[in-house]
């Protein structure tokens, strides 16, 4: 049974949405037929074939003609809610966690347009009251996969560039470490924050040491490249901003085998790692366990690697993606 999928986007492409670009990777390796349509292209380059549309999202949908609609991000369904069809309803919405709001959710799943909303699973347990289906991230295989031999002196992060994502713990842990360890920090740009994010971290890391590498807008094979050789990966964020997610960048490293550190930012994060990595409450905390990591021998780095990566089973398309496809499934067959 062919599936042709139409994904609702904001950007597109866009290098820090590793997060959508895996999604619609795995959807094309089980023969859906995938066009895209957003509303402003990104920071990025299009390594997927698949269509791009521009335009009123009505003339691409009377184009297309999809079996399905998916739209990423809440904000963005309930923007064009009134654009989508609702005879047969066949729009499927995934959240992520800047976008989460309870009320929001309410209102898409009791629009007839909206067939079903997914989330994670942590953020769907906020609202029992109404139909959402807990799914995790997926993180994409053909980039992400574990490496014979890692740099145990390698420590990375991979972020979109904004404030909200705290990029100026990791310069500071990565000048405190100093020459002991190697510090790479990459960052996507971001429509309507092109360069302040770039610019405020590198004359911080100046201010510090220097000894931070900063890279912009790697393409998606450089900066997978990057993660499978290092040995520890450090992520950052501001849990006073919004909710803390499920950071696609946290499943890929540990499916490579990385050691994961993640700010203390709610029990959801320790459910995340689980026994892939561990929790820092401070730039001090974070200093420590590094540290402690780039002294581990081989034994306990092949260790504790080997827990990430069947921690990041959990996490692989084939099994996360599952009710997605299946729900897809589902609406082209009483579609039809």
């Amino acid at each position: 049974m062919k599936i042709k999928t139409l994904y609702v986007l904001a950007h597109f492409p866009q290098a820090s949405e590793a997060y959508v670009e895996a999604e619609i990777a795995w959807m094309l390796s089980q023969g859906v037929q995938v066009e895209v349509w957003a509303s402003a292209p990104g920071y990025g380059t299009a390594w997927m074939n698949v269509p791009i549309h521009r335009g009123p999202l009505k003339r691409a949908i009377d184009a297309i003609r999809p079996d399905v609609i998916h739209v990423h991000h809440m904000t963005t369904a309930n923007y064009y809610l009134d654009k989508l069809p609702v005879q047969p309803s066949m729009t499927t919405v995934r959240a992520h966690s800047f976008d989460w709001d309870p009320a929001v959710a309410r209102r898409l799943v009791g629009h007839p347009a909206i067939r079903h909303i997914f989330a994670f699973p942590h953020l769907a347990a906020q609202v029992p009251d109404v139909e959402i289906t807990p799914m995790p991230v997926a993180y994409d295989p053909v980039f992400y996969y574990p490496t014979e031999k890692k740099n145990p002196r390698s420590v990375v992060r991979l972020s979109a560039g904004l404030p909200t994502k705290r990029l100026d713990d990791f310069i500071r842990v990565g000048n405190r470490i100093g020459n002991k360890a190697e510090f790479t920090l990459v960052m996507s740009l971001i429509i309507g924050n092109e360069t302040q994010m770039v610019d405020r971290m590198t004359k911080l890391n100046q201010e510090l040491g220097g000894h931070v590498k900063i890279r912009t807008n790697a393409t998606r094979a450089e900066a997978a490249q990057l993660v499978r050789d290092a040995w520890v990966y450090m992520a950052t964020a501001d849990p006073s901003s919004h909710v803390f997610g499920m950071p696609v960048s946290i499943a890929e490293a540990m499916a490579t085998g990385c050691y994961v550190i993640a700010p203390d930012a709610g029990p959801q994060v320790k459910s995340y790692l689980d026994l892939g990595g561990d929790i820092y409450g401070s730039i001090d905390e974070a200093v420590g366990l590094i540290q402690t990591a780039i002294r581990a021998d081989d034994r306990s780095r092949e260790s504790l690697g080997a827990l990430a990566i069947r921690n990041a089973a959990r996490f692989h398309p084939a099994v996360a993606l599952a009710p997605l496809l299946e729900e897809w499934s589902k609406i082209v067959l009483e579609n039809f």
